[in-house]
């Protein structure tokens, strides 16, 4: 498997740890920020070099994404959901809360960044959202606007 530009883009994580970004290993405070970083800096990668990726470094990146959205399903078993919040309130607690919000943040943009071109590269794609917006624009036009007495009324009454 040829990952050579998303090598240099992890530095020392390896892919195990990128892959369990839902399954937070024991960090402390300078492991996590450097971990964010790789997440941002992987985000950036996604949002402006997607198709200069060969499909081999898009097949990991959207394997990572899958993965940790699928574990985050698994939160339904009790044992796990527990071991799960365990393992935050330890990284909290362990890496302060500016640190821990920072990470949560960015693995929500990481995963939502590769989201995002996967549903771009569906062929559909340019035609399904011209069309939701035509509807959209439609159903404005032809709605009834309300005025502010008749909004204040409306809303008195319910």
């Amino acid at each position: 498997m040829n990952t050579a530009v998303l090598d240099s883009y992890l530095g020392e994580f390896t892919f195990q740890k990128v892959s369990k970004i839902q399954q937070p290993y024991p960090v402390n405070s300078s492991q996590l920020q450097k971990f964010t970083t790789v997440l941002d800096r992987l985000t950036v990668l996604v949002e402006q070099q997607w198709n200069q990726l060969s499909d081999c470094d898009r097949e990991v990146l959207i394997a990572i994404v899958y993965d940790a959205i699928e574990s985050s399903k698994k939160g339904k078993n009790i044992v796990l959901n527990f071991w799960r919040r365990v393992s935050f309130a330890w990284m909290l607690i362990k890496s302060g809360e500016e640190s821990f919000v920072a990470y949560r943040n960015a693995v929500q943009r990481f995963i939502n960044s590769v989201l995002d071109k996967v549903e771009r590269s569906h062929p559909e794609y340019e035609l399904q959202v011209s069309q939701a917006l035509q509807e959209v624009l439609e159903d404005s036009q032809n709605s009834l606007v309300m005025t502010q007495d008749e909004f204040e009324k409306w809303l008195s009454n319910l």
